[in-house]
């Protein structure tokens, strides 16, 4: 069996398993509802996957500015950062479905969700820079700087509820889980890691064949 064919089984077998381990997890809110509390075990593990995407397209994007014309990285960085995007945007469609049987409105523009969506456009602008630029070597160099002065909104967003008042925000400072509600969530950021990468590698795949065809 050829390694593709492997990496994909696995990223498989854990995406399934986690929505078995989901499904048996009991709510940990009765006022969320039983579809709506399963949401919040991928939203935390997509934004989770959305971070580490974006911090690999960081460091890439630092490897091909130190080595430019290195074969690859300017590929892999922006195959991160659309992958990680992707995430990113599972995070701001699903949080409000959670968010409205919770809390009882669908956005509050308090500062984690504030910040996740000056994120979330902040990559959404990188993906229309790549596409609208035309000469690949400075295409390449541009988006190596954005993704090296993005990454530091991710420590922002994860800073983001000290900076106002517990009451003006919705997200508390750290959620504390028992052992039933913590293997799903594991569990599931496990298995949206593996997902990343596979991904990852096949959309990297994708960017270098369309940089020779170029």
């Amino acid at each position: 069996m050829k390694p593709v064919a492997v990496v994909w089984m696995t990223a498989a077998v854990l995406v399934l398993t986690s929505l078995w381990f989901i499904h048996s997890a009991p709510p940990a809110q009765a006022e969320a509802g039983a579809m709506a509390q399963k949401i919040f075990y991928f939203h935390v593990g997509s934004a989770w996957t959305a971070f580490l995407a974006f911090m690999i397209a960081a460091g890439y994007g630092m490897g091909y500015l130190v080595a430019e014309g290195k074969p690859g990285r300017a590929a892999r960085c922006y195959a991160a950062i659309e992958v990680g995007f992707l995430f990113c945007t599972f995070v701001i469609v699903s949080g409000p479905m959670w968010a409205k049987p919770v809390w009882g409105v669908w956005w509050r523009w308090e500062p984690r969700l504030t910040t996740f969506l000056i994120l979330w456009a902040t990559y959404a602008v990188c993906l229309l820079v790549r596409a609208t630029m035309d000469r690949p070597p400075v295409r390449d160099r541009v988006i190596a700087v954005y993704s090296i002065l993005a990454a530091v909104e991710i420590p922002v967003v994860l800073a983001s509820v000290y900076f106002w008042r517990p009451e003006a925000q919705f997200h508390p400072p750290r959620i504390e889980l028992a052992a039933a509600f913590g293997l799903p969530l594991r569990w599931s950021m496990a298995a949206l890691t593996v997902l990343f990468f596979t991904l990852w590698q096949l959309r990297s795949g994708v960017c270098l064949l369309e940089d020779r065809v170029r």
